[in-house]
C-alpha cells in the first residue's frame, strides 16, 4: 500500500511540474495590447503609459523573470523597453474575458490582487500605480480565472 502511495505522490509531482512548464511555455507576448488578444497587459509606467507587453495564449505564468534570457520583457517603444517584466510593473490591465489573479511571488503565492474580467464598456480592468498596493513593481506571477 505504501508503494502505491509513493507512486501516486511521484506522479502528482511530475504532473504539477509539467503543468507549470506548460503554463509558461505556451505564452505569446506582443508589444500591442488589445482585447482581441485576450490577455494581461503590463505597462512600465504608472499611468498605463511607456513601454508595455501583452501576455496571452496562456493560463498563467509561474515566474515573470527578473534576469536571464527570456521573452518576458517590455516590447513596445518608450521608457522601460527591453527591461524584464518581473518586478517592473507600473500598471496592469486585464483584456481577458475572465478575471486574472496577480501574485507578489513566483509560483502563484504571496499577496495577491484580482483584476475583474474585460468589461463591455471598451476598456480593460486594471490598476495603475499605487492602486496595485504591495504589487506595484513586485509582480512575479499571474493566473487567469480563479485558481
Amino acid at each position: 500500500m505504501r508503494k502505491r502511495s509513493a507512486i501516486a505522490v511521484a506522479a502528482a509531482v511530475v504532473l504539477a511540474g509539467q503543468l507549470a512548464w506548460a503554463a509558461n511555455s505556451d505564452a505569446a507576448v506582443s508589444g500591442s495590447c488589445s482585447h482581441s488578444l485576450y490577455g494581461l497587459c503590463e505597462y512600465w509606467g504608472q499611468s498605463y503609459n511607456d513601454s508595455h507587453t501583452m501576455i496571452y495564449n496562456v493560463s498563467g505564468v509561474a515566474n515573470l523573470p527578473i534576469s536571464g534570457s527570456t521573452s518576458y520583457v517590455f516590447k513596445s517603444s518608450g521608457s522601460g523597453q527591453g527591461e524584464y517584466l518581473g518586478n517592473n510593473n507600473g500598471s496592469v490591465r486585464n483584456y481577458a474575458d475572465t478575471s486574472v489573479n496577480l501574485y507578489y511571488n513566483t509560483n502563484y503565492s504571496g499577496p495577491e490582487l484580482t483584476l475583474s474580467q474585460w468589461n463591455s464598456s471598451g476598456s480593460g480592468n486594471g490598476k495603475a500605480g499605487s492602486g496595485q498596493g504591495s504589487l506595484l513593481n513586485n509582480l512575479r506571477s499571474f493566473t487567469f480565472g480563479i485558481p
